[in-house]
């Protein structure tokens, strides 16, 4: 018996333009991105070093040195010299509870941004820290929403576009990180922020480039979509970008441009047809279609011998029922004889 595979060479049913372009393992090129480093963010570290070598040193003397006058007022060597290492280690031990005031540790591919709560002559109270050990002051304030990922982030989409004919589907994804030298200015900034400003950048250019075709064409253009829109946000749009949102697009996807659900049903139901009116000649014992043509033209096969062998051939490929929810015309005069064979076998199984 024959299957659809045999057929899969026949004029098609329906028109559906021009076959998608195929998608290609070459890689896509961008900028170079340096290696994050605590060196491309800008704050004063001399000072703060300094503030830490002065405290520490306090902490140590003050307290020996007063262990020492306390001894020295009994008038005792023995003594001077017991409370004054009493003293000492004391501050060693305070050195070390308040050693932890005066260090930031940033785990890799993250940064952070502290709060210091006295700037100095009206600098940026933002302070920003890269990956690594540093020194900080003691009054810096720091929180759980000034660590900010340096990690490459994926951002996905779905929306919905209005085209010539009918809406659209259009799926993708971005990669994105976010710029450590210029990290401070995200400081108290939402991860929906970002996300909707992505998103805004996507909506437009698809409104501009999407719109103006029809479903078909945009649905066998996703190669062309996905590189124009990939320029725009990796080149022509990237300052902006790394302006209103410190971020630079490393990578950009259109998984896939999607039809309604019912005008895709209507798509499937019509090349079905085609595949099962193809097939119909061959199921009835025809050598070819212009036989069966011929025989159906002068009346030796009727309707009804097609309908019949269309119950018969539908159960036998165990497809009992065939849906159709709109058959082009111009579509059937398109396919030839494939399309004639279809419409008889559409015409007998809709009664």
């Amino acid at each position: 018996m024959a299957t659809r595979a045999d057929f899969a060479d026949t004029v098609p049913f329906v028109d559906a333009g021009p076959a998608p372009a195929r998608r290609t393992s070459t890689p896509k090129t961008g900028r170079v991105r340096p290696h994050n480093h605590d060196s491309m963010v800008t704050r004063n570290r001399e000072l703060r070093f300094l503030v830490f070598v002065v405290s520490m040193g306090l902490i140590l003397f003050v307290p020996t040195l007063f262990g020492y006058l306390i001894g020295n007022a009994f008038d005792s060597g023995a003594l001077r010299f017991f409370l004054g290492s009493l003293g000492f280690c004391l501050g060693v031990f305070a050195a070390f509870k308040v050693f932890p005031y005066f260090w930031i540790v940033v785990p890799q591919e993250m940064a952070f941004v502290t709060l210091n709560l006295f700037p100095f002559f009206g600098s940026n109270p933002n302070v920003p820290y890269g990956p690594g050990g540093h020194f900080c002051f003691p009054w810096e304030r720091r929180e759980e929403r000034g660590n900010i990922p340096l990690e490459k982030q994926t951002f996905k989409f779905s929306e919905m576009i209005a085209t010539q004919t009918s809406a659209v589907t259009v799926n993708g994804s971005l990669q994105f990180r976010h710029m450590l030298p210029s990290i401070e200015r995200l400081a108290g900034v939402d991860a929906s922020v970002i996300n909707d400003g992505f998103l805004d950048e996507v909506k437009q250019f698809l409104n501009a480039r999407v719109a103006p075709m029809d479903a078909v064409t945009a649905k066998n253009s996703v190669i062309q979509i996905e590189g124009a829109l990939e320029h725009i946000l990796m080149v022509e749009h990237a300052d902006r970008i790394a302006v209103e949102l410190d971020a630079e697009v490393e990578g950009m996807q259109i998984s896939s441009i999607d039809l309604p659900p019912d005008v895709q049903q209507t798509r499937d139901s019509a090349e079905e047809a085609r595949a099962i009116g193809s097939s119909l000649w061959m199921f009835m014992g025809f050598p070819d279609q212009a036989t069966f043509l011929a025989a159906r033209a002068a009346g030796t096969i009727s309707q009804t011998d097609i309908n019949r062998a269309t119950e018969q051939f539908l159960a036998t490929s165990k497809n009992a029922t065939l849906n159709i929810n709109r058959i082009d015309a111009t579509g059937l005069d398109r396919a030839g004889s494939g399309g004639a064979i279809a419409a008889g076998l559409v015409a007998g199984s809709h009664k």
